[in-house]
């Protein structure tokens, strides 16, 4: 199980990777502003750092830190990024939240394991979210 949920990170990361990364060859869009490309490689990283986590170490503070982290670099790119990709940006913090809300349900690290399931799927949450931002992005940063 904890092999699925770093799976999921990791495609939330390539997600973002290929966007803060891609070659945009729409030359109608604005010039984008270097903050937006910046708080978008910001944000692979906080999400790559999520990906990364030893679960089993990390426990739920761990993982609650890793997602706050996530919650604060999303909020900034939102603070920089056009109107154009706030929904998405709205839609990652929706499931940002909703991991948030999963793990402080989970009242210890040996209740963990009993809660793995809802892990996952808040952490697909984040993984669909962030491929959905991936497409907003590439119009901000190519």
């Amino acid at each position: 199980m904890w092999t699925k949920l770093i799976t999921i990170g990791a495609v939330a990361v390539l997600a973002l990777g290929v966007a803060a990364c891609s070659d945009d060859d729409d030359d109608n869009d604005a010039t984008p502003t270097p903050s937006v490309c910046d708080q978008a490689e910001t944000l692979q990283s906080s999400v790559a750092d999520l990906a990364s986590l030893d679960v089993i170490s990390s426990g739920t503070s761990g993982l609650t830190a890793a997602v706050d982290q996530v919650k604060t670099d999303a909020e900034a790119l939102k603070q920089t990024a056009s109107d154009a990709i706030s929904p998405d940006v709205d839609a990652l913090q929706t499931a940002i939240d909703d991991a948030e809300d999963t793990l402080s349900s989970i009242d210890s690290d040996a209740s963990l394991s009993s809660k793995i399931a809802d892990v996952e799927t808040a952490f697909e949450g984040i993984a669909t979210a962030a491929a959905d931002l991936k497409d907003s992005i590439d119009t901000e940063c190519p």
